[in-house]
């Protein structure tokens, strides 16, 4: 039953209205417009009855009739299954624009939530929000679907798909990459560092460590360390215990990019083993001049290298090899000297049957003590001599001692003596007692004198001269001058001759020997 009220108004045409409308169910629309169209007032209504108990209801189920009355309700179940798009809302702080609440079945899909989007290439952000700066965690459906952590502004780190980790908004290259392109000052400048912690380790009571696996054995595991801008920064790895020593090694990128081993947290600061590019290895912080140079300063110490086989059973053995390849021309030798002294050399020489030679100098061409290869029994001492000769005339001016030139050499077992340097000149290499004789004729001339002596380091000694007369008019002069001499490294002899005949005077057949 519907009933009608016209609070204040009485009219006959209402009474009639009202009483049109008694006893009706309801009242339909036309009747409605009716009353408002001719009735000034309030119309309150009474529907009839429904069985829904009045209350409040939890995850409402309800039933609607149609004339959109609520004939039954009641509470339901909490949560759903799943959620489809939530079509209508507006993608913004308060909203995303599809979601997926907890309870969805599974293994490992139990109290989840997800945010994500349908359209390609969009991104997907959950904030953590303050009042100094968001922190944002990305789905980066636009740049490979990459996860991502950063601010509003730098993003901090990237994951890719294949679990590649980068850092300061690079994509990693290899599995986990540190990397700073901020050239700003106290950045990557030349005096700052790009250190991560993430590399850092730290055990109370165990161990720290840090282990790069790759699973395929076909393929390298490695750590990768790079600074992009030649001469500026070093990359090396540091190891350091607190309150004791450090240790770093790396590339020195203002030293050549030379490899380093160095007693410091900084390259260039005792370094103790330094391999260039050429692979060449430096020991104990210079540079090697050779493939490897061991070179330190240990003031009353000695300077030690070591080949020790400990095995104290078998035939284990220790050696050094020197060797060359088949068709070198060079010889295996091993050289001992002091700087700006005398020195020895050890080895085999390839240009002599391959004999073994202890021999002075640097090298083992001029042999003082040879063992040969042929028979392996007989040694030989071969002591240091000399012959050297001149196959042309000397012009020698008149009243003057002249040194003599000697231009060939007939032997030579000590290098004692050059054809092209110094040439007058028998340069002592083994200290010892020498006997020198020095021969040379000039031409028949019966005027004056001649004469012939020795110089040792510019100093004469044993002085030969002769008196011409009429009956060597017709015959050369011979003069042989012998003399003993105890001599010492780098000593030299010279031979110088004598004439004056008033002018130029030539000597022929002149030789000089030890």
């Amino acid at each position: 039953m519907a009933v009608i009220k016209i609070p204040s108004i009485d009219t006959p045409q209402n009474r009639e209205i009202i009483q049109d409308v008694s006893g009706a169910e309801f009242i339909d629309s036309a009747t409605i417009d009716m009353i408002y169209d001719d009735v000034a007032g309030t119309i309150e209504t009474m529907l009839k009855d429904t069985a829904v108990t009045p209350g409040a209801y939890t995850n409402t189920d309800l039933t609607v009739d149609a004339q959109g009355r609520i004939t039954l309700a009641a509470s339901g179940s909490a949560g759903v299954t799943d959620h489809g798009a939530l079509t209508g809302l507006t993608p913004d702080d308060d909203h995303s624009h599809y979601a997926l609440l907890a309870g969805r079945t599974g293994a490992g899909l139990q109290s989840t939530l997800i945010l994500g989007s349908t359209v390609v290439d969009s991104i997907s952000s959950l904030v953590l929000r303050n009042d100094a700066v968001n922190w944002n965690l990305y789905c980066l459906g636009n740049i490979a679907d990459r996860f991502a952590i950063g601010t509003d502004t730098v993003t901090a780190l990237q994951i890719a798909t294949n679990g590649n980790i980068g850092f300061n908004y690079k994509v990693a290259v290899g599995g986990l990459d540190l990397i700073n392109d901020d050239f700003t000052v106290g950045k990557n400048t030349a005096a700052a560092d790009v250190r991560g912690s993430v590399y850092q380790f730290h055990a109370t009571g165990g161990e720290a460590s840090q282990l790069i696996t790759n699973s395929n054995p076909s393929k390298p595991a490695y750590l990768y360390l790079n600074v992009s801008s030649d001469g500026v920064g070093d990359p090396f790895v540091v190891c350091t215990v607190g309150g004791g020593s450090s240790w770093s090694f790396g590339l020195d990128n203002s030293a050549a990019d030379s490899f380093k081993i160095s007693g410091a947290t900084t390259l260039g600061t005792n370094d103790y083993v330094i391999i260039d590019t050429s692979g060449n290895v430096g020991i104990g912080g210079a540079a090697a001049a050779g493939v490897l140079d061991v070179n330190r300063t240990i003031t009353g110490g000695t300077v030690r290298l070591a080949v020790w086989n400990k095995a104290v059973s078998g035939t284990s053995g220790a050696q050094i090899d020197v060797r060359i390849e088949t068709g070198s021309t060079g010889d295996p030798s091993i050289i001992f000297h002091y700087t700006g002294g005398a020195g020895w050399g050890v080895g085999m020489d390839t240009s002599d049957s391959d004999n073994f030679k202890i021999s002075k100098g640097a090298g083992v061409g001029v042999n003082s003590f040879v063992i040969r290869y042929s028979d392996g029994l007989t040694i030989n001492q071969t002591v240091p001599a000399a012959h050297a000769f001149s196959t042309v005339n000397q012009t020698i001016s008149d009243n003057t001692w002249t040194a003599i030139a000697f231009n060939s050499d007939y032997w030579d077992t000590d290098n004692m003596h050059s054809t092209t340097l110094n040439t007058s000149r028998m340069t002592t290499i083994t200290p010892g007692k020498y006997r020198y004789t020095a021969h040379a004729s000039f031409v028949s001339n019966v005027t004056g004198i001649r004469g012939m002596r020795f110089k040792r380091n510019g100093t004469s000694q044993g002085v030969t001269l002769v008196q011409t007369s009429s009956v060597l008019t017709l015959n050369p002069v011979l003069l042989v001058c012998v003399y003993e001499f105890n001599l010492l490294l780098s000593d030299y002899v010279e031979v110088e001759v004598y004439q004056n005949t008033g002018g130029n005077l030539d000597i022929f057949d002149h030789w000089f020997t030890i």
